[in-house]
């Protein structure tokens, strides 16, 4: 299997909402404070996941909540380039 190399281009700050969906749907979420991250998906599904902190997730999302969050997420729609 080869060597894969990915570098993350761009990021914002997510304030997360229970109303307001991101404004594109990244590529991952970087965590700062371990707990569960209730998240939104473009399906229109959402799921509550525990994730450790110092650890960047890769998942597509176009929603973290508020309610039933209780990580801290520092920044999110990680855009990577492979």
């Amino acid at each position: 299997m080869g060597k894969s190399e990915f570098f993350i281009s761009a990021s914002e700050t997510i304030t997360p909402s229970d109303t307001v969906k991101l404004t594109s749907p990244g590529r991952g979420l970087l965590i700062s404070v371990a707990g569960v991250v209730k998240v939104g998906y473009a399906d229109g599904t959402t799921d509550s996941l525990p994730l450790l902190a110092s650890y960047w997730y890769p998942m597509e999302v176009t929603q973290v909540f508020v309610t039933g969050t209780d990580a801290g997420v520092v920044a999110g729609t990680i855009h990577i380039a492979w």
